[in-house]
């Protein structure tokens, strides 16, 4: 009998430490990740309790959103925790996973994934997943917004990173072991190449219609968590050079006013409005670069103030708040070059 729990035991301690060494090895071996999007590393790093926002969706959040030009000219601490080509799925863990760290008083989810299918194309998944925090929400996405081919890799990472044990680096050792600094973006990624738009232009897509009601229901699944915690669910369409066919637009209206407590707020109807210039403010047709991500920003900041958004206290933070409006300053100045 003795003998029995002496080996019990000594499983359990070898479980606990081969558990602790995948854990760390994967930890290490992930490329680290400083920018376009899904940086949870950094985010969890904030106070908690800090934000006044959260925005969350596509690249369309992250190019487009300056949360240090809303901070100077509102006061509101906002965030961007979005992800490449992010479905709405996966945009509800992310909402829920917020929520164990922030309480803002809205969160703003970009909703063009409303055109996605289930699964994004270009493989995104790895990313928007591979970095939440190992916990049920992150087991949650991988079930129900990924498909099973990428299951293995998400639940043990290592499986995706062990052949980059020759390629480490100490940022990949240090980052691994001690954790990220803060994003002093606070998950915007600066753009600064230019690309000339002559013309509005109706996006193009195909989609089932069992792929729209699943977005949708994402979206009354976001609206009811958002209560849930007393925060104004605010769904918006990012302002681009790009629109949606007018009956999409005008069914998916429709169907967004079903949502009890969800608000929407169409951007694109209202760019001429922010003083944007076609020729020198775009990356794409889809994003902003930063002039074009300022302006947006400014006028964010200007509407989140006049729907009632104001800054919590005492959880304002001046500065670092200001520390980050300098460092997006610093990037313009220098051409855009990040300081890691």
């Amino acid at each position: 009998m003795k003998k029995s729990k002496k080996e019990f035991i000594a499983l359990i301690v070898f479980l606990i430490a081969l558990i602790s060494f995948i854990v760390c090895a994967s930890s290490i071996t992930m490329p680290k990740r400083y920018e376009l999007g899904a940086n949870w590393g950094a985010f969890t790093e904030e106070e908690s309790n800090s934000m006044d926002v959260v925005f969350f969706g596509s690249s369309m959040a992250y190019c487009n959103v300056v949360p240090a030009v809303i901070w100077e000219d509102s006061g509101l601490s906002t965030y961007v925790m979005a992800g490449p080509e992010q479905t709405l799925g996966i945009t509800y863990y992310y909402v829920k996973e917020m929520f164990r760290h922030q309480s803002p008083s809205a969160v703003m989810v970009e909703i063009s994934g409303i055109i996605y299918g289930r699964y994004p194309s270009d493989g995104s998944i790895k990313a928007n997943i591979g970095y939440m925090p190992y916990n049920s929400n992150r087991f949650g996405a991988t079930i129900n917004a990924a498909p099973k081919s990428e299951w293995l890799g998400l639940f043990f990472p290592l499986y995706n990173y062990h052949d980059r044990w020759t390629k480490l680096t100490d940022d990949d050792y240090q980052i691994g072991l001690e954790g990220y600094d803060i994003d002093l973006l606070a998950g915007y990624h600066f753009l600064s190449d230019s690309l000339a738009q002559t013309e509005m232009r109706e996006r193009s897509f195909e989609q089932t219609e069992e792929d729209y009601q699943n977005n949708l229901s994402y979206l009354v699944k976001i609206a009811q968590l958002c209560q849930e915690h007393n925060c104004r669910p605010i769904f918006y369409l990012s302002a681009s050079y790009a629109y949606f066919p007018e009956s999409y637009l005008e069914r998916l209206q429709n169907d967004l006013a079903q949502i009890e407590g969800a608000e929407f707020i169409d951007f694109i109807a209202q760019i001429d409005e922010m003083n944007i210039d076609a020729e020198h403010d775009f990356y794409d047709i889809l994003h902003f670069n930063y002039r074009g991500a300022e302006k947006f920003s400014h006028f964010l900041a200007q509407t989140l103030t006049e729907i009632g958004i104001t800054a919590q206290q005492p959880y304002d933070k001046p500065q670092l708040w200001q520390e980050r409006l300098d460092y997006y300053h610093s990037l313009i100045a220098d051409g855009g070059t990040k300081k890691n």
